[in-house]
């Protein structure tokens, strides 16, 4: 009896040791610490805490700054002392090197490896870069989030709504459709926008749209007192927003004068300042040309809101004139790449001169020939055009006569 006792206690002694996991010495490379911190338009810090039988020889920050295109894969050398146990740090310096707007998300791991040929690679990690420096309050949807730290409940709603609102009206009109969610960061002062803009951003800035770039991305200034102009603005960006989601990179884009045209007729059309300046232009005969508007508008403010304007009512004649259905398959032809030309031509039969004829006699301005003829040359813009060396060439010609003279003389002496 004793020993099936014995037996049935071994028996039992066996199953509880094949039961308990075992406590091996593990080789190879261990993080203990893994990590990031940031604070907005200062830096991001990452580090890494990793230790190992071996010497660690190589650690690799491998980041993506995540956008709606492809993202391009940075690989960062951070400085650290080799052994078997490091400390390893690397910043991005966000002031000037490395801008980034708030609400980007950012991918990043480690790559490690040691004297003996062990390799380590972490799990990716994903963070967004928010701005740390105001405590945000937040309502969203599908394709709208919508971010305030100023004002009250109901200012944040009624934004919120009226964003809605309009992405509804630019979706049906436009045929096109919000594929990533649209953020909006909504600054409570000018100052705190200006802060949270790249350095050299315009100083009459109000609002900045970065889905050019591949960020759904929208910051804006609007203090709870100026809610009428808020709305306005928030139009506008959701408006660049929406179409460069349907623009296919690299070539797609639309000619600026309509880009701007169409964020212009989604805030509601022009204010009565905006409407004078396109009369007087108008009355002036100092209209600019469509095709001068397709690039960047001047940096000078007084031509820059006649841009504005002139597109306007460009967009607003084809509306008027040719309705929505045409205007949606411009953005349709352009957001493959069609040239200015070859885009409106395939959509409206004519090239961008006779969308101009057809425009001016429109709005009740000179033909464009004739307004060609009278036109005064436009003040030189951000860099003034170098002056030709004519000095030197007049100064040079007495000289020149001079001695063709003598030359002759002498020939006829002989």
């Amino acid at each position: 009896m004793v020993k099936k006792y014995v037996v049935l206690f071994g028996v039992i002694v066996a199953v509880l040791f094949l039961s308990v996991p075992r406590v091996e010495a593990q080789e190879g490379i261990v993080v203990q610490d893994s990590g990031h911190e940031f604070t907005f338009r200062e830096r991001i810090v990452f580090y890494l805490d990793a230790s190992s039988d071996s010497e660690i020889e190589e650690v690799v920050l491998v980041y993506q700054v995540l956008t709606t295109r492809r993202p391009a894969t940075t690989e960062a050398y951070p400085e650290f002392t080799p052994g078997t146990a490091i400390h390893a740090e690397y910043e991005l310096d966000m002031r000037a090197q490395h801008y980034l707007p708030p609400g980007v998300d950012i991918q990043y791991h480690w790559r490690v490896r040691d004297a003996a040929g062990h390799e380590l690679e972490t799990e990716p990690v994903l963070f967004t870069y928010d701005d740390n420096t105001h405590e945000w309050q937040e309502l969203s949807n599908e394709r709208i989030a919508l971010y305030w730290y100023r004002g009250s409940d109901d200012f944040g709603r009624t934004l919120f709504d009226h964003a809605v609102q309009k992405l509804d009206n630019i979706e049906s009109d436009l045929n096109v459709t919000v594929k990533h969610r649209i953020k909006i960061y909504v600054y409570g002062t000018y100052d705190d926008l200006r802060a949270a803009l790249e350095e050299g951003a315009h100083e009459w800035t109000g609002g900045r749209s970065f889905s050019g770039a591949g960020f759904p991305l929208i910051l804006i200034g609007i203090a709870p007192n100026n809610l009428d102009w808020g709305l306005q603005a928030i139009a506008h960006e959701l408006t660049h927003a929406i179409i460069a989601q349907k623009m296919i990179p690299p070539f797609g884009g639309l000619p600026h004068w309509m880009d701007e045209g169409l964020a212009m007729y989604y805030q509601g059309g022009l204010s009565l300042a905006e409407q004078s300046t396109l009369d007087r232009a108008i009355r002036n005969n100092t209209l600019l040309s469509i095709r001068s508007l397709n690039s960047n508008f001047p940096t000078d403010r007084a031509l820059a809101d006649l841009a504005y304007a002139e597109s306007w009512s460009v967009v607003n004649f084809l509306f008027e004139h040719y309705g929505k259905e045409k205007v949606a398959q411009l953005i349709e032809v352009f957001s493959v790449g069609a040239h200015q030309d070859d885009g409106v031509m395939e959509v409206l039969g004519v090239d961008v001169d006779g969308l101009e004829d057809e425009w001016r006699q429109y709005i009740g301005a000179q033909p464009r020939q004739q307004a060609l003829a009278e036109s005064t040359p436009l003040p030189p813009q951000s860099t003034p055009v170098p002056v030709p060396s004519t000095t030197v060439c007049c100064g040079a010609a007495p000289a020149a006569v001079f001695l063709v003279v003598i030359f002759v003389l002498l020939s006829r002496w002989r």
